[in-house]
């Protein structure tokens, strides 16, 4: 079965699996927002976005981290989903400035749905979810090199 593509409400794909619903990695203090794709940019210059113009300032630790998920909303939106822990009032405040700043929609998990900042609120078993590690561009490994090393979280001090 081809677990890369996928309808989130079918019986083969429980809602654990999408970022930020209650049984997402229970226990764990990481929070999630979402960022609209802009069809136009790479991932890594959308993601560099959520922060750009922003300064850290009062953060206190912690990071964000791209998740393997890309979920679709049935209107065709595109929306990739960022985890960030430790200081997440902090996290939270700056992603949410560097979106405002950037233009970058941002959108959360609410019970079993999706909402997005500009009120649109969309059931989950009704968008598309596809799972892999599409985030970064594969590196040319550099020569003497022993393998690939791709940083994937943005951290503070």
């Amino acid at each position: 079965m081809d677990m890369k593509n996928e309808q989130v409400g079918a019986t083969h794909v429980p809602l654990k699996r999408i970022p930020g619903t209650s049984d997402f990695l229970p226990g764990s203090r990481q929070k999630y927002v979402y960022f609209a794709d802009d069809g136009v940019r790479s991932f890594k210059a959308q993601w560099n976005s959520l922060t750009k113009g922003v300064t850290p300032g009062q953060i206190k630790g912690g990071g964000m981290i791209s998740q393997a998920c890309r979920l679709w909303l049935p209107d065709g939106t595109l929306f990739y989903p960022v985890g960030y822990h430790g200081d997440v009032d902090g996290w939270r405040n700056l992603i949410e400035e560097g979106a405002r700043l950037n233009g970058v929609l941002l959108a959360r998990i609410e019970g079993e749905n999706i909402v997005v900042d500009d009120g649109r609120l969309f059931r989950l078993e009704d968008c598309k979810a596809e799972f892999g590690d599409y985030r970064w561009p594969a590196r040319k490994k550099k020569k003497g090199a022993t393998g690939t090393e791709v940083r994937k979280e943005h951290t503070t001090g």
